[in-house]
């Protein structure tokens, strides 16, 4: 088990960092006809182009904004599809922006009443426009945007800086991430952590670190 992963408590935690997407936010394309083949493009052309490391390391570290980055795929579908049609085919691509799993934010507002929360995830520039769009922007104390700070998770600094703006040290602060090896980052800094596959399963966790009252 990673050094401070849902081990034993001896204090109660003061602050919760939690991740956007996989634990708070949900992308559900089932039943959604791929844009792909409205546009008549390869099957998963989009966002195979769209996460392509070098171009999304650079949006998500803040080297590029969102625009730059989508206009990015662009560039890179022109040569398949023509621009009108690549245009078209990225916003349209680019429009969702998820749902909110609303037993986990219910779980963020509860532990809000006796802790302060931090967001703290790898995002575009775009995160506080789809924050507001999802409703939940003021739904935490803090916000930490890899693309905003310049260092992406699991490089050290975003935790830091997470801890930072909650006022918190290391051993007073529980982590959520649904990706094992961001748990284990954080962990390494001393943070205790979850890693998230299952609302009762994270309310079981928040209890433990003292972050809820016990049922």
């Amino acid at each position: 088990m990673p050094r401070g992963t849902d081990r034993q408590v001896t204090s109660r935690a003061r602050a919760l960092l939690i991740d956007l997407d996989g634990v708070i936010r949900r992308w559900d394309w089932l039943g959604r006809e791929p844009v792909e083949r409205r546009f008549g493009l390869p099957d998963g052309a989009v966002a195979r182009t769209a996460f392509e490391p070098a171009l999304l390391e650079q949006a998500i570290s803040g080297k590029i904004t969102d625009d730059e980055w989508r206009e990015g795929i662009i560039a890179s579908l022109v040569a398949v599809c023509g621009r009108d049609t690549a245009v078209k085919a990225v916003e349209e691509w680019s429009a969702p922006v998820g749902v909110v799993d609303e037993a986990v934010l219910a779980l963020v507002r509860e532990v809000r009443r006796q802790a302060r929360v931090c967001l703290v995830t790898n995002a575009t520039t775009r995160l506080e426009s789809d924050l507001e769009r999802l409703g939940i922007l003021h739904e935490f104390d803090a916000l930490v945007n890899s693309s905003r700070i310049g260092a992406r998770k699991p490089d050290q600094r975003i935790y830091e800086a997470a801890l930072a703006v909650v006022g918190a040290s290391a051993e007073h602060a529980f982590y959520v991430d649904d990706t094992p090896q961001l748990v284990e980052a954080a962990s390494a800094l001393g943070l205790r952590g979850h890693v998230y596959s299952s609302v009762p399963g994270l309310e079981e966790a928040l209890r433990g670190a003292g972050l809820l009252k016990q049922a």
